[in-house]
């Protein structure tokens, strides 16, 4: 888990945020309000889906633009857990928030270092695979 989160103010710009983004050489961030509380996640592909692709300007605010309601998971939460949760959402980032206010982030190689198991690498593997090809390889099996 990154313990010291690289986050955006919800009021910051979508220019800060891609900027955080190249900085700490992420495809995410979390969003906060003013008390750290998570709001939301903004991704590279909100960037451009969102904002880029319907014109929006450089000093659109992030919360125009992020995907709010972000599943979370808490520092005491097993491993497993939230192993979990990323594969049935096909999630690669996971927000560690404690009362609500963001504390860290588990991400897919934080679980592959704690562990070699092969279940692991198979979660991996589901996370990162959309869902639609997944879909469509078991058309193709099945039919």
């Amino acid at each position: 888990m990154s313990s010291e989160p690289v986050a955006v103010r919800v009021d910051a710009t979508i220019q800060e945020a891609a900027v955080g983004m190249r900085d700490a050489d992420a495809g995410a961030l979390p969003v906060v309000a003013d008390e750290g509380e998570l709001v939301g996640i903004v991704t590279d592909r909100d960037l451009s889906v969102r904002a880029l692709a319907e014109g929006l300007g450089a000093e659109t605010t992030v919360d125009r633009v992020m995907t709010p309601g972000v599943t979370t998971v808490e520092p005491s939460d097993e491993i497993e857990d939230a192993l979990s949760i990323m594969r049935n959402e096909q999630i690669r980032r996971l927000p560690v928030v404690r009362g609500g206010r963001l504390v860290g982030i588990v991400a897919q190689a934080d679980l592959a270092a704690v562990s070699a198991a092969p279940e692991l690498a198979e979660a991996v593997r589901d996370i990162s695979e959309p869902a639609v090809a997944e879909a469509e390889r078991r058309a193709e099996t099945e039919g």
